[in-house]
This record gives C-alpha cells, sequence and structure tokens, in this order.
C-alpha cells in the first residue's frame, strides 16, 4: 500500500514485506531500506506467532522490481478476506484490524528519524475510513505516534466519525479528544481535516464561547481551528451560528501569520455565499489592515471590479 518504486531510490531501499498464507499474499511495505524491512518482518512475525505453528507463518524481506512501472499486484482488489491466526490481513474489507495492523498497513518504523515509505493522500483517507470504528482509546495512540502520516490517519478517523448521523451528547467525545490533545494536531491540514466536523458540528446550535476561547490561544493551529470549525455552519448551522463565527472572524481578521488568516479569507469567501451582506461588512472594516494573502481568499468569489476596490483599499 501507498506509492513506492524503486526507480531513482538508492539500491539500499528498494525492499518490500510480503505477507503470505499458501499461494496467496499481500505486500505490507514498499520501498524500505533492508535493516527496516529486517526489523518490521520480525515484528509482524512475533505478532502472529503461534509456538504450536510458528514455522507455518513467516515473513521475508524482498528485493522489489518494478513490473511495467506498477506495484505487483496492483489494480486486482482484495475479493475475500482471510486471517492468519487472529490479525486479518484484508486491510480494504476487514473491520476487524487492530491499531497494530493500521500501523503495519501505514509501514510505521520504531526509528523516529526514519522517513516513512510515501503514501498517496487517497490511499491514506481509504485506510481511515475503513477503520472509522477504531475506539477512541486507540485513536488517541495514534496521536502520539511521532510520524505525520499516523497523526493525520488518527484525525481522518475523527473526522469520518463525525460525518455519521449523532447526537450532540454522541459527538461529545469526539470534540474533547480534538481539543485535549490539539498538540499532536499540528499542521495545518490536520486541522483543515477534522475541525469543521468534529468541533463545528458538535457547536453548532450551543454556545460557542470555546471558538472564541479558542480565538484568543497563543498557538496558531488552535486560532485556526477557531476560524475552520465554524465551515460547518455555511451549510448547516443556524443563521445565530453564522453571526456568531463572522464576529470570530472579527477577532483574527489582523492576525499577522498566514496559517492563520489565510484561514479568515477562507471562511469569509464561503461564508459570503450565505450572507453576502454581513460579508461586505467585515470586508469594509477590515480590507485596509488585513494581510493581502488573507483579502485576496476573501474576495475571491467576488465580482472583478468589486475585488479590485478591495485591493486598492488594502495597505499591507
Amino acid at each position: 500500500m501507498g506509492s513506492a518504486s524503486s526507480r531513482g531510490r538508492h539500491p539500499d531501499q528498494a525492499w518490500l514485506v510480503r505477507l503470505r498464507r499458501g499461494d496467496r499474499s499481500v505486500i505490507v511495505a514498499i520501498g524500505l531500506r533492508r535493516t527496516h524491512a529486517d526489523r518490521l518482518a520480525e515484528q509482524i512475525n512475533q505478532l502472529l506467532a503461534d509456538p504450536a505453528q510458528s514455522s507455518h507463518r513467516s515473513l521475508r524481506p524482498e528485493p522489489f522490481t518494478p513490473l511495467l512501472g506498477r506495484h505487483p499486484g496492483q489494480g486486482a482488489a482484495p475479493t475475500d478476506d482471510f486471517s492468519i491466526g487472529e490479525v486479518s490481513v484484508s486491510v480494504r474489507r476487514s473491520r476487524r484490524l487492530s491499531r497494530a495492523a493500521i500501523t503495519l498497513a501505514l509501514v510505521i518504523t520504531d526509528d523516529a528519524d526514519e522517513q516513512p515509505t510515501r503514501m498517496r493522500m487517497r490511499d491514506l483517507f481509504a485506510v481511515a475510513k475503513a477503520h472509522r470504528d477504531l475506539p477512541l482509546d486507540e485513536v488517541e495512540t495514534l496521536l502520539d505516534h511521532p510520524t505525520y502520516q499516523a497523526r493525520l490517519t488518527a484525525v481522518s478517523i475523527l473526522d469520518f466519525k463525525a460525518r455519521r448521523p449523532r447526537s450532540h451528547d454522541e459527538r461529545r467525545p469526539l470534540y474533547e479528544l480534538y481539543l485535549r490533545r490539539h498538540d499532536r494536531i499540528n499542521t495545518w491540514d490536520m486541522v483543515d481535516r477534522a475541525a469543521p466536523w468534529v468541533v463545528g458540528g458538535h457547536l453548532t446550535g450551543h454556545d460557542l464561547t470555546p471558538l472564541v476561547a479558542l480565538a484568543s490561544s497563543s498557538a496558531p493551529l488552535e486560532r485556526r481551528t477557531a476560524i475552520t470549525a465554524p465551515l460547518y455552519f455555511v451549510k448547516a448551522g443556524t443563521d445565530a451560528d453564522l453571526s456568531r463565527a463572522f464576529d470570530i472572524a472579527d477577532l483574527l481578521a489582523t492576525d499577522p501569520l498566514p496559517v492563520v488568516h489565510n484561514a479568515v479569507g477562507i471562511f469569509i469567501k464561503h461564508a459570503g455565499r450565505r450572507d453576502p451582506a454581513r460579508q461586505r461588512a467585515f470586508l469594509h472594516a477590515h480590507a485596509t489592515t488585513m494581510a493581502r494573502p488573507g483579502l485576496r481568499l476573501a474576495i475571491l468569489k467576488l465580482a472583478p471590479d468589486e475585488r479590485q476596490k478591495y485591493l486598492d483599499a488594502c495597505h499591507r
């Protein structure tokens, strides 16, 4: 799983780990160094070890040679689930996978300094969607992992959980985990992935004081959450929710950091579709003091002559 090829790689980074059972097999990792392939194979063997039958369950690292530019087995989706011991190896279909199995699928090593195998985002999101039933304590364990892929998977699982029909009380554990572990949600794309549904979805129709508190935070990504979560209100919130979100945008309009003022511009752009009058009021109040990149995002959907008027007024 993932995007890896031996083409252009150092010869020591062209090893795969294959899990076999009879005449069937699954490739767990591609593009590893030999030492890491050996270590991953050993770890999986330990996970699957059964003293009575361990001799029949083995993994080995093999050199990876592309076949017509494709990974072995590419294009052949698994049609059956099968297990070795109690661990399923059909990632795409099985709902019995544990955190350990997800970790193996993501090719996460114990070496925090080792760059993990590259993985296409659509593949990562597919893994997260397949495991949206993962218990929250295991999601939190993934958030603690040093690799970006593991943390983004955890955040994506929270997002997929929140997209299911849930009551306010059912959303609360997702919301509380997101805020409690915001220190591990430490890139702007993690915030953008989960904040609207996990935070905004929980707060819609309720007190938005937590967003005001986030907007006052010294942590830039917490301030980004404060203005990204209200994107949920644009489509699903009440008029009161959206009005309060504009108030939060007022608080952050002159934030000096791009990770915040660009998010303000994105919110204003989308919110203007539902409340054009409030969008214009915001722009009249802040166009002269907003950072120019944020302003450009905020006016992106306006008519060209109106966009130019606001750009001419911008002093930053």
